[in-house]
């Protein structure tokens, strides 16, 4: 008998640190619950901390405080000016009424599809009355602040609050994309083709001024050259060699002279031309006599340019 008062006051004290156990739960301070008692409503609960129930009779049912997302797959969407393009949207919301969100969305996963449809309808609908250019444009602002509007008019009878709402990204389809890359290369092929053309056009243009430069450089260096030549032949003509040799006998200008001549012939000479010059050459065996004789001779004849140069042996 007495074992059986200890089993049965055993099954007692477990039945009571299970009822204990399960009449206590904690919520952190980014959760909050809602209490059902045979899937009825009892009480919602959004304070931190330890609290209790009924055990065995009453449930809880945890959710998210914290701001949450909302991303459905991308749709495509057809423009005001019939041009197609995928949109990418998504919400940030997150739940002020647990019983609400319960009653209207049953699960987390439910919500995700009847509230993401409802985003890419409000999506259709405002981004279908704009051109294609409008989204690269001021206007993408505005259509936003429409698909917000719609949103968040819809949240309350889901017990959530739209936080935000934004188009992460527009394409366009892979075929119109496979289009325009296509115009595009076909652009660039053009516009390198009209830059070649150009560029030959160009190159052309300044090897002809370059050929045209060469030639007239090479006509001026041509009549630098004979104008020079020309100097060059004239002060050789402007000089007079006057040599004497061991016997006293005189070339003058190449031709054979007496001594006494010399006079006649460089007044004629200078007549002639006023800047000759009369290089005086003498053997190193001339007679000193016959030397000074020649000098002589030409300062009478008024000879102002003579050059004396080195004997020859």
């Amino acid at each position: 008998m007495r074992r059986l008062l200890l089993i049965i006051l055993g099954v007692v004290v477990v039945l009571g640190g299970f009822a204990a156990f399960d009449s206590m739960f904690t919520l952190h301070q980014t959760k909050q619950a809602l209490v059902l008692q045979f899937g009825r409503y009892v009480a919602t609960i959004q304070e931190a901390g330890l609290h209790f129930k009924v055990p065995f009779l009453q449930g809880i049912e945890i959710f998210d405080k914290r701001i949450l997302d909302l991303d459905p797959p991308a749709q495509e969407v057809i423009l005001a000016d019939q041009k197609r393009i995928n949109v990418d949207a998504f919400v940030r919301y997150k739940i002020v009424d647990p019983l609400e969100f319960k009653k209207k969305a049953v699960t987390q996963t439910n919500f995700q599809q009847v509230f993401g449809a409802k985003l890419n309808a409000a999506v259709r609908s405002e981004v279908g009355k704009i051109l294609l250019g409008d989204m690269l444009s001021d206007k993408r602002d505005d259509v936003m602040a429409l698909i917000t509007q719609q949103m968040k008019s819809q949240a309350p009878d889901f017990g959530i609050e739209v936080v935000d709402v934004r188009i992460g990204r527009t394409d366009l389809p892979q075929a119109a994309s496979q289009s325009v890359y296509n115009r595009m290369r076909s652009q660039r092929v053009a516009q390198a083709a009209q830059l070649r053309a150009e560029g030959a056009e160009i190159k052309a243009k300044i090897q002809a001024e370059a050929d045209r430069d060469r030639t007239i450089i090479l006509a001026l260096a041509e009549r630098t050259a004979q104008i020079l030549r020309g100097e060059g032949e004239g002060k050789k003509t402007n000089i007079l060699n006057c040599l004497i040799n061991s016997q006293g006998n005189v070339l003058l200008g190449g031709e054979p002279i007496a001594i006494k001549d010399i006079n006649r012939e460089i007044r004629r000479r200078l007549a002639k031309n006023d800047k000759l010059i009369i290089s005086v050459k003498a053997h190193e065996k001339t007679k000193y006599g016959d030397y000074v004789a020649v000098i002589d001779q030409l300062k009478r004849a008024n000879a102002t340019r003579i050059s004396i140069a080195d004997s020859e042996s």
